[in-house]
This record gives C-alpha cells, sequence and structure tokens, in this order.
C-alpha cells in the first residue's frame, strides 16, 4: 500500500489522528503477531469525526471537513493499493474501518471507491482479509449458548436442517467489523462472485447471517449467485416472512427464483421443512410458492405436502389454498393430479389426529389440507364420490350403535366423520360449479342440529367468540 504517512504529508489529503497511531504500531503489532484494536479505533475515529458538536456550529462545520479528508485519505490509499505481504492486512484494516466511519453509510462507501478497484490486487487482498476472520470476530447482539451449542448450529447449517435451526436463522442479529463490512460492501460492488466462492467454501452460517445483516435489501438478490443453499435460506426466510404488501419490490420474483435454484439441489425437502410447514397469508412465501411449484415435478409436490404441518388449525387451511389454487390454474384437473392425490394420502393417513391418543375433537374441523382434499374428491368419478358421502352418512347415523369407553371418544369419532363429509360434500360443490366459480374453501364448521349441538358438545375452538 505504500507509506501511508509520507503521501499524507505531500497531499492536502489528512491521515485521521486515530489511523495514524496506529499505522506507526504497525510494525510492533506485526513483530508481536498482535492485532488490530479494531474497537478503540472504531470509538475513537466515531469520537473525532461524528461526536462532541452542536448542530450547525462551527465546529461541527470543521467536523465535516475532517470527515471529508479522512474518507478522502482512505479513497487514495484504495486507489493506490500495492500488496505488501507483511503489513498489507494491517494497513487494509485501517483504511476499511476509516472509509467506513468517515462516510454516511456504508453503501456509500462503496460507491465512493475507485472504479478501477474492479480486478485490481485490493480484491485479492479482501478476500483474504475475510478468510483471515474467525467467527469469534463477530458481534452479535444475541447470544447462541456456549461453544457446543455453537458448534451443533453450525453442523446443522451445513448439513441443511433449517427445521432445527430455521428460526434462530432469522433472528441471527451478527454484524461484521467494520473493516470486514465494508469488504463485503466493496466485493458486491466490484466482483459479487468472488464473495459468493468466499461463502461457498467457508459454509459457516454465522458468517452468512452476517453477511445478509451487511447487505440488508440487496442479499436476496445476491444469494442467487451463491450456490450455497444455507445462504440462500438465511437470505430468502426473513424476507419470506414478509407480507407482499410490506415487501420491496420484485421479493417475490427473488424468492421464486431462489426456490427453483433450490429445488434442483438435493436440499428442497430440508427447505421446505421450514419454509412451507406454517404458511401464513399474504406473504412473500405464500406467493412465491403458488409461483414456483406449476413449474416442478411431482417429487417436488410431494415434498411441499409432507412438508406442511398438518392439523387442525382454521388458519393455515386459508394460506394452502391461496398457494394451490394458482398452481390448478397453471397446470388444470389432469397435469395437477398427483398434487391432490398426495395430500389426500396424507390427510387420509393422518385422519384429524385418529392416532394421538390424547387428541379429541370437540366440533368437526377444518385444517391444512381442506383444499387440495376437496380437489381431490372433485375430481373422483361421480359413482364414486357419491358412495362416499352415502358411507359417511351411514356411519354418522348408526355413531350410537358403537362401543365407546366414554363420551369423548364418542364425540372425537363423530367429528372426525364429519370433518371428511365436509370435504366430500366440498368437492362435489366444486365438481358441479363453473371452473373458478366456487369457493376453494367448504363453509365455515356449523353444528348440523341444535340437538347435536348439545348431545355432542360442540365447541369450536377456531371460531371468533362472540
Amino acid at each position: 500500500m505504500g507509506n501511508s504517512l509520507d503521501r499524507a504529508v505531500n497531499h492536502t489529503v489528512e491521515v485521521p489522528a486515530a489511523a495514524a497511531r496506529i499505522l506507526a504500531s504497525i510494525p510492533e503489532l506485526y513483530a508481536q503477531s498482535k492485532p488490530i484494536n479494531a474497537t478503540q479505533l472504531n470509538s475513537e475515529l466515531q469520537e473525532a469525526l461524528w461526536w462532541g458538536t452542536e448542530p450547525g456550529s462551527s465546529e461541527q462545520e470543521a467536523q465535516t471537513r475532517q470527515r471529508l479528508r479522512a474518507q478522502c485519505w482512505a479513497l487514495e490509499e484504495l486507489e493506490a493499493f500495492i500488496p505488501e505481504p507483511s503489513h498489507e492486512q494491517y494497513h487494509l484494516q485501517i483504511v476499511l474501518t476509516t472509509l467506513l466511519i468517515s462516510s454516511n453509510s456504508d453503501r456509500e462507501a462503496a460507491e465512493a471507491a475507485p472504479p478501477q478497484t474492479a480486478g485490481s490486487p485490493l480484491i485479492e487482498s479482501l478476500v483474504l482479509l475475510l478468510s483471515a476472520m474467525n467467527t469469534g470476530a463477530l458481534s452479535r447482539r444475541d447470544r447462541f449458548g456456549d461453544q457446543q451449542q455453537q458448534e451443533e448450529i453450525l453442523a446443522a447449517g451445513r448439513r441443511g436442517d433449517y427445521r432445527q435451526i430455521g428460526n434462530r436463522i432469522r433472528h441471527m442479529d451478527m454484524e461484521l467489523p467494520s473493516a470486514l463490512c465494508m469488504a463485503v460492501m466493496l466485493l458486491t460492488r466490484f466482483e459479487p462472485e468472488r464473495l459468493a466462492l468466499h461463502i461457498e467454501h467457508r459454509q459457516d452460517v454465522f458468517f452468512s447471517a452476517a453477511v445478509r445483516n451487511t447487505l440488508a435489501g440487496d442479499a436476496p438478490q445476491f444469494a442467487l449467485l451463491v450456490n450455497d443453499v444455507t445462504f440462500k435460506f438465511v437470505c430468502a426466510s426473513m424476507l419470506g416472512d414478509m407480507l407482499v404488501s410490506n415487501a420491496p419490490d420484485g421479493s417475490v420474483d427473488t424468492v421464486r427464483k431462489l426456490l427453483l435454484q433450490v429445488a434442483q439441489t438435493d436440499r428442497w425437502q430440508d427447505w421446505l421443512l421450514d419454509f412451507a410447514r406454517y404458511p401464513h397469508l399474504g406473504t412473500v412465501t405464500e406467493k412465491a410458492l403458488s409461483e414456483a411449484l406449476p413449474h416442478l415435478t411431482p417429487t417436488h409436490w410431494s415434498a411441499f405436502v409432507d412438508a406442511v404441518e398438518l392439523w387442525t388449525h382454521a388458519a393455515t387451511a386459508g394460506p394452502v389454498a391461496n398457494i394451490l389454487v394458482p398452481f390448478l390454474h397453471a397446470l388444470g384437473n389432469e397435469k395437477s393430479a398427483d398434487m391432490w392425490q398426495f395430500a389426500f394420502e396424507r390427510w387420509n393417513k393422518w385422519d384429524y389426529g385418529r392416532d394421538d391418543r390424547a387428541k379429541h375433537l370437540f366440533a368437526p374441523s377444518a385444517c391444512s389440507f381442506d383444499f387440495p382434499v376437496a380437489m381431490y374428491y372433485s375430481l373422483l368419478p361421480l359413482d364414486d364420490i357419491q358412495a362416499e358421502k352415502a358411507r359417511l352418512l351411514e356411519c354418522i347415523a348408526t355413531v350410537e350403535q358403537k362401543w365407546f369407553t366414554d363420551l369423548s371418544k364418542l364425540v372425537s369419532y363423530r367429528n372426525r366423520l364429519f370433518s371428511r363429509l365436509r370435504l366430500v360434500q366440498h368437492g362435489l360443490t366444486i365438481r358441479s360449479s363453473s371452473p373458478g366459480s366456487a369457493s376453494p374453501l367448504p363453509p365455515p364448521v356449523k353444528p348440523d342440529s341444535e340437538f347435536a349441538k348439545i348431545r355432542y358438545r360442540f365447541y369450536d375452538a377456531s371460531s371468533p367468540r362472540e
């Protein structure tokens, strides 16, 4: 990088005092193999360049000029950069930290960097600077337990166990040191492929979260370049949870592209076990899945069906329908039939928690698969669906003739039958309606009579309370 102090003397550019002190100490630090005290440098630069003046005062104007001189010095150092094997990393850290602190934002600092940075020796040095960083250098406002727990999180990220760590990933508030933050920003601007390769080789979920936080809104788009599914997940998961109405423009398209990329890997099912497990209305994930699934194969559809939490919770029925109605419109009845078959098979085996001894149904219930199972029935031959309806009605009519050890078991059995019947009936409704005219979901659950309401102690926990 040359002699920074000598250049400053020969030009009008001024080295900030904090940077000058550490520049002078580099030979000693190098000889003792000691790192730069980045926290102290940050603090001293912040104090000198930003703090302690009144708005509109002459002191503030002088500080603004000082800040501009510090930025100019850092930019000149980057432009004149020459690798020096002995002191290179020390110099680079000081310059990058000064550039960031003297700028209004990391984005402004990166955009001010000289255009010839692309393809220059500086790029390799930025990558080396990132490579030298260990996870312990990351600042974190949250805690991830002891060293063993952190290793478990790292291992889960490397094997793609997003169901285990998905929620943690969303809340990883990791922060890169200033110099590394600038390294990421400069690589993203000038040679994003080099940063992508570094992330792929590193396979560090904590580092990935720090890069995501550094790039902020640009992270999901950058993730399209990175051949690492965990990094894609880190960048997409928070965006996917956002309501479409609140998300940045293009968010749905970006997440859709990420989904299609992940579908070409062996991590598709792992991804969905978190990403699609609890779908929510109006989110980027809901919309992106609805656009991605028609372009995929029955194998991918089966993984989607297996990933969704199948339970008696009415709030998931709407989002699943919102994902699958556009899927149906895109493919039509014949080409989409496998999706309905997969959903029916899982739903039929589950049977509203029949094998869960602790599960009691106090009313007929909606479930996550209301729409796809109704679609399954709507495509059956009419004789078959009418026969299933008749069978269920017969079972309901004769339920009191069966033996149950207590009333709760009788009620749960009857309500399972009614839960199935409502989807058979809605399948008939869809079948008899013109395409797209029927509601995707059956009507709200209600008692079949006043007598049944009292006799079978009807109580629908998902209905709004009056």
